[in-house]
């Protein structure tokens, strides 16, 4: 038997692998030095019946300023996850929003979030 999947890294591997996005390093955690832009992937909800799995995924695009996050999400990040239907066991994809999500805390750095929610076939 297979084991499950891990959404969070899929999703991580499907945006690293597009190489419009080759500029944005993609991680699950803000790195402790941080590039000028980059991706974070966070799984934030979502249920799983083991059969299927709907996750809520949160994708993170930090940049330099708010109108670069802003088109990068909408003219890159967004696209690409639209396609992950295209992964073989991804049955269903959905954007649910998409945000200005900037830093409260220094240093203040420009952010903007999509959430995408997926139907997903558990093992491969």
């Amino acid at each position: 038997m297979m084991s499950p999947l891990n959404m969070e890294l899929i999703v991580k591997q499907w945006i690293e692998s597009d190489d419009a996005l080759a500029d944005y390093p993609v991680s699950f955690d803000v790195p402790s030095t941080r590039p000028a832009r980059f991706i974070t992937v966070e799984r934030v909800g979502g249920g799983s019946d083991g059969i299927l799995d709907r996750p809520m995924i949160a994708v993170q695009v930090w940049d330099t300023s708010r109108w670069n996050a802003s088109n990068a999400a909408m003219a890159l990040v967004k696209p690409r996850l639209v396609d992950l239907w295209q992964h073989p066991n991804v049955g269903a994809v959905s954007i649910e929003s998409v945000v200005n999500f900037p830093e409260t805390v220094a240093p203040f750095q420009s952010r903007y979030q999509i959430t995408v929610s997926m139907t997903v076939a558990v093992n491969g």
